[in-house]
């Protein structure tokens, strides 16, 4: 109850989704029943879905539902498996977005207790510390994220890049813009051989239409 009550206080402190308010309320309440931890990854799919559709729409109407269905299913994620990582990141990442920096920190903490090498969990923890110019801090993590299995993402080398230029460290900062170079390259050149892949098979199938 505190926790539920917590949290519309904290969208009640967001004039940008504040309408958001009673709906999440109301929800919450819905859901005041005893959770099972396999229901947990239903929850965490559904608040990927809407954190995908916050993430890919440009309507500022849509972006404040997308983000409180984001919210409510990660939390209801925790509610069902409290050790839940995926959810716990989820949180921070809305959290951050809503520049509450106190929640959004204690949430990527306490993924970081649960597995601190989980490189998704570094990555954006790495993205907050980059967004507020914490670089040294954004650096601890983005090295954790790219030594566990991130180390072909194009945005981690980019930032790694941009992060290691401000910290004066040229060598390392080439290094990561340099593979940065690569990997966008070798990504541009794979959606160029499916495009012409479509194509191909685009003129076949009008071909075949006329060939009798």
């Amino acid at each position: 109850m505190i926790k539920k009550i917590l949290l519309i206080l904290i969208l009640l402190l967001i004039p940008a989704y504040s309408h958001a308010t009673e709906f999440v309320g109301a929800e919450y309440n819905v859901y005041g029943y005893n959770l099972k931890p396999d229901d947990c990854k239903k929850y965490i799919q559904k608040g990927n879905y809407y954190l995908r559709k916050f993430d890919n729409t440009y309507d500022k109407k849509l972006k404040p539902e997308y983000l409180k269905e984001a919210l409510k299913n990660y939390y209801l994620a925790t509610k069902a498996h409290n050790d839940c990582i995926e959810a716990r990141i989820g949180l921070g990442r809305i959290y951050d977005e809503m520049k509450l920096d106190k929640y959004a920190k204690e949430q990527f903490f306490f993924a970081y207790n649960v597995n601190s090498s989980n490189p998704e969990l570094n990555y954006r923890f790495g993205n907050f510390y980059y967004k507020r110019q914490y670089l040294t801090k954004a650096r601890f993590h983005y090295e954790i994220a790219y030594k566990n299995g991130y180390a072909n993402l194009y945005d981690l080398n980019y930032k790694m890049a941009n992060t290691y230029s401000q910290l004066a460290n040229s060598e390392k900062a080439a290094y990561h813009r340099k593979k940065a170079d690569n990997i966008r390259k070798k990504e541009l050149e794979e959606a160029h051989k499916i495009h012409s892949l479509d194509d191909n098979n685009s003129n076949n199938s009008q071909y075949y239409l006329f060939v009798k």
